[in-house]
């Protein structure tokens, strides 16, 4: 994969550990922004995601996306609810917004939740990695952290628009 000589020079220069970041990384950070474009314009038809994600989930199919993203919701629950560092991951996942969001992925995210409320807490945990990456300061705790993150949230908004487009 090769970029402008500026690109290059610009995110050595700005991204802290850029250089030291294997391309299977950068590959799943470009794959996961490309599949999200996909995402939301085809599941969500670009209509304010947030909203659409608390409000509006595609109860009638949960249980099949449930079943066939197992992994990726027990890799999600695992960082933002069990790890010993859950609380603080959560909080840079979220940032000072989203308090709705935090509650659906919260719910999502607990021993009792049903298929519904996992899928939405999955959907929406792939919402605020695209807010970081788009819009946040991701280079202020690691890329080289992120890989699982995209690569869990890629499958899951793959299988969702398997299941649902």
């Amino acid at each position: 994969m090769h970029f402008d000589p500026a690109t290059s020079q610009n995110t050595r220069r700005l991204i802290p550990g850029y250089d030291q970041l294997e391309p299977r990384r950068l590959v799943r950070m470009f794959e996961f922004s490309l599949v999200w474009q996909l995402f939301e314009g085809r599941v969500f038809q670009s209509e304010d995601v947030a909203v659409r994600i608390q409000e509006y989930w595609y109860r009638g199919l949960h249980a099949e996306i449930a079943e066939q993203t197992a992994a990726d919701f027990h890799f999600f629950k695992h960082r933002y609810q069990d790890a010993d560092d859950a609380t603080h991951r959560f909080d840079i996942l979220l940032g000072d917004r989203g308090e709705n969001l935090r509650l659906c992925i919260q719910s999502g995210l607990a021993d009792d939740a049903n298929d519904h409320q996992k899928t939405r807490a999955c959907a929406a945990v792939c919402y605020r990695l695209r807010n970081n990456l788009f819009h946040g300061r991701k280079a202020d705790y690691g890329f080289e952290e992120q890989d699982g993150n995209f690569e869990r949230a890629t499958h899951f908004m793959n299988t969702c628009l398997h299941v649902l487009v």
